[in-house]
């Protein structure tokens, strides 16, 4: 059986022209992440969200993959092809999708600004850092912070997202998922000279957290985002009030608290946004 791809991003296309050798470095149930040095690519089912290290194979191709894995096999990329034990994975150029945040048409108001929030209140996991990024989300949602998220908000206060990377445990620390959620807003807002700057205050910071979330971290710095992140922003930009608290809804299901800790990195920017004119 020959794999079959139902799906690429614009940077995992750029990734197989090159030649590489990949091997696996994490592996799940629906997701193999392949690395090549500081380079990871994301094979995956397409049941789980695209983001800008995905290659989308279809479920039994996928399936076929998982069952071939064996101790220190080698996948090896170039000329479009990504290719293994004498099978082959090749995209088409219509199979690709861009990850690319798009500026927003508008600043963000108030209005939609409480209806984040309130989803927030709604649907983010209690422990995450989506409590520590907003100071009066947490008595809106009628909780206390945590050890850890009393730390993460006097961090934020002082210093700003960059300080928080590494912070949590998993392949995705909390802290990370906060600073890529800032980025997305920043990047959404047109806000050039604050992504800017959080973006080389975060740089240097990159080895205090692990290889995975180090890889979405640098897409993040190229302005790419998951399917959920860019989805949430297209609700922001216009959007009912519903689908705004229903993409936020879908977002905060992504990992365990992976999704609420991204809201929470939206929160913090947006309200930052807003103090700057004024407004919160």
């Amino acid at each position: 059986m020959r794999p079959v791809c139902a799906g690429v991003s614009e940077y995992a296309w750029e990734l197989l022209q090159r030649p590489g050798r990949y091997t696996v470095c994490a592996g799940f149930a629906r997701v193999l992440d392949l690395a090549q040095g500081e380079t990871v690519l994301s094979l995956q089912d397409p049941s789980v969200p695209p983001t800008p290290l995905s290659l989308i194979l279809e479920r039994e191709s996928f399936l076929l993959v998982q069952r071939a894995l064996r101790p220190g096999l080698e996948f090896h990329s170039g000329g479009g092809r990504l290719h293994w034990d004498g099978r082959e994975i090749e995209p088409r150029a219509e199979q690709r999708f861009s990850c690319q945040m798009t500026v927003a048409r508008g600043r963000v108001r108030p209005v939609p600004y409480r209806a984040l929030r309130r989803a927030a209140a709604l649907f983010a996991r209690p422990e995450s850092l989506a409590f520590a990024a907003d100071p009066e989300l947490s008595a809106w949602a009628g909780g206390e912070l945590t050890p850890v998220q009393r730390r993460a908000a006097c961090q934020l206060e002082r210093e700003g997202p960059e300080a928080l990377l590494g912070l949590g445990g998993g392949l995705t620390p909390a802290g990370d998922d906060l600073l890529v959620g800032a980025l997305a807003a920043l990047a959404w807002l047109g806000a050039a000279g604050d992504f800017s700057r959080l973006a080389a205050a975060a740089e240097p910071r990159l080895e205090q957290t692990g290889l995975i979330s180090r890889a979405f971290l640098r897409r993040a710095l190229e302005r790419e985002f998951s399917q959920p992140v860019l989805a949430l922003f297209s609700a922001l930009d216009g959007g009912s009030e519903q689908d705004l608290l229903q993409t936020a809804a879908r977002l905060c299901s992504v990992g365990h608290t992976s999704g609420s800790d991204l809201l929470g990195g939206v929160l913090w920017a947006l309200r930052r946004d807003l103090k700057q004119e004024g407004i919160a």
